[in-house]
């Protein structure tokens, strides 16, 4: 689900916004300071990018803040230039436009009808969305996608479709 932030309670639709991702986790089974090493892992936090794209981590808790704040020390070590994420507090999530939930796969006109969503809220709340909208890019590569696709429950079809674009794209750095 594809939602902005402000974290300037008065400025939520005035262009000062950034474009984030909400995670629900069952903390018995996936710790924030994991879910905090795995968003280092995957991104670049020294890029200078507008405030749309910023790289930002949202805390809701006192607990949560120190946690987010000792990953961030933590990353500091580990690069030369400055790190641009920044720790700041929830405020509030406003969905985004409908165009942008899962904006990658919905480029893939010929594939949306044999997905069967039957509303437009898919885009936003299904699992099997979310995946393929990172493996047209390439994400994951060809090696998670064969090991899933069948419990994605894709059809044949739907999985040469899908592979094509997993192998055209693994390792471009393109983005969802």
């Amino acid at each position: 689900m594809k939602l902005y932030a402000s974290p300037l309670p008065s400025l939520p639709y005035s262009g000062d916004h950034t474009e984030v991702t909400q995670v629900d986790f069952d903390p018995s089974v996936i710790s924030y300071k994991e879910i905090l090493r795995i968003f280092w892992k995957h991104h670049d936090p020294t890029v200078q990018m507008k405030t749309q794209y910023r790289s930002m981590i949202l805390h809701v808790n006192p607990e949560d803040k120190e946690v987010a704040e000792k990953s961030l020390a933590e990353e500091k070590t580990k690069h030369r230039k400055p790190i641009t994420t920044l720790v700041v507090p929830f405020t509030r999530f406003y969905d985004a436009e409908d165009y942008h939930q899962k904006y990658r796969l919905r480029q893939h006109s010929e594939l949306q009808p044999k997905l069967n969503f039957k509303s437009e809220d898919c885009y936003k709340t299904s699992h099997l969305a979310a995946r393929l909208n990172g493996y047209v890019v390439g994400f994951g590569g060809i090696k998670q996608f064969e090991e899933e696709a069948d419990q994605l429950g894709l059809s044949e079809d739907v999985k040469n479709y899908v592979r094509k674009y997993v192998k055209r794209y693994e390792g471009s750095g393109m983005m969802c």
